[in-house]
């Protein structure tokens, strides 16, 4: 596998406050990473770091081993898509013409453009929204709206903030399904921040844990979220089921209760 994207020794202050402490990673094409941490601990912030949205104080961050800060902005749209916490829309464009965004001049020009962003409604089970204005669609529908763009883009590498949040059960399984075989099928790295502990353990291929902005562990689900850094991190009790051959981890209940 290539290397992707790197953080050595990165930090961020914002406000006077760290923001993130030292991180160091590396992240490997073809491969669904999940970043995971409580509230407050630096997950939005990392993605935005790692899209260059935010320059940090300390360290560095590369793509593809070149470090950002030298990468021509010309090129970023074909390495890097970045789909942010919060997408919404004021002016009421067409879910279609939102996710034409991801294209190279911003719009459809061409008949193949237009197939292009169609097919990536269609990923995300969004095709029958394709004439609908943004703003007459639900949080989740926007959601979907705002990943469909992302796939639109076609970079290299896709990051998403919280991309279930607003999802119901069904189509965040689907979603991160999607976002699996995308990694796998496609050679991109795709870096989700997640809450939901048991579809981060049942579909990543690995997890990023940070907590007040440091990096506590990294590398196989199952290994970082075990019922030490749980207990630490999350203050949960945890169990894990087999089913259909499958080892799903079940946050339980908080530490101090039986």
């Amino acid at each position: 596998m290539s290397l992707a994207l790197e953080f050595s020794s990165v930090g961020l202050r914002l406000g006077g406050r760290a923001i993130l402490r030292g991180i160091d990673w590396r992240g490997e094409a073809g491969r669904l990473v999940g970043l995971v941490g409580p509230n407050g601990a630096g997950k939005s912030m990392w993605l935005r770091v790692a899209a260059g949205v935010l320059r940090p104080q300390q360290g560095e961050v590369r793509w593809w081993g070149e470090p950002l800060a030298r990468v021509p902005r010309t090129r970023w749209p074909s390495l890097i898509a970045y789909c942010p916490q919060r997408f919404a829309l004021h002016l009421p464009l067409r879910a279609l013409d939102c996710v034409a965004l991801g294209l190279p001049a911003g719009r459809i020009r061409t008949a193949s453009e237009r197939e292009r962003c169609l097919a990536a409604l269609e990923k995300v089970d969004a095709a029958d929204l394709a004439e609908r204005p943004v703003t007459e669609l639900s949080g989740g529908q926007q959601q979907r709206v705002a990943l469909a763009r992302a796939f639109a883009q076609e970079a290299t590498m896709l990051l998403a903030d919280e991309p279930l949040a607003a999802l119901d059960p069904r189509h965040a399984l689907e979603t991160l399904a999607l976002l699996r075989r995308e990694a796998h099928e496609a050679g991109r790295l795709v870096v989700v921040a997640l809450h939901e502990l048991t579809l981060a353990a049942r579909f990543c291929d690995e997890v990023l844990l940070l907590h007040e902005g440091r990096c506590l562990a990294a590398g196989a689900p199952l290994e970082v979220l075990d019922e030490t850094r749980l207990r630490a991190v999350y203050g949960l009790r945890a169990r894990r089921l087999e089913v259909e051959g499958e080892t799903l981890l079940l946050p339980w209940a908080p530490a101090d209760r039986p």
